[in-house]
């Protein structure tokens, strides 16, 4: 089954966006420091707000260690942000609200690319 890892701690996000994914018959599991870099995943979802995964040290270190896409989410998303994350790992950066309401149709899209390869 094609495993989802998501770097996020707020519990109500996490919840929303599990629930999600569980829909589209993905396997999700929540990253904690025992197992931040495994290539066990298809697609990596960090919560850019959160302290300990925001960090553009963190992005940087997961995008050396790990093979798959990154998605970087945040409340707003600001030009300069936007473009740190972007040059530090993330494939693709949304808002919360864009990523909770494309979320489906970006995952088929990131699937659909992966099995071309």
């Amino acid at each position: 089954m094609n495993t989802v890892a998501l770097y996020i701690k707020d519990f109500q996000k996490g919840t929303i966006i599990s629930d999600r994914l569980i829909a589209m018959d993905l396997s999700v599991e929540f990253i904690d420091k025992h197992n931040l870099f495994s290539n066990n995943y298809i697609l990596g979802i960090v919560d850019l707000d959160d302290e300990e995964f925001g960090r553009k040290e963190f992005i940087k270190d997961l995008k050396s260690n790990v093979k798959f896409f990154i998605i970087g989410y945040m409340g707003k998303v600001i030009k300069d942000a936007h473009d740190s994350y972007k040059s530090s790992g993330c494939d693709i950066i949304l808002s919360k609200a864009s990523l909770l309401k494309n979320i489906d149709s970006l995952v088929t899209e990131i699937l659909n690319q992966k099995n071309k390869t």
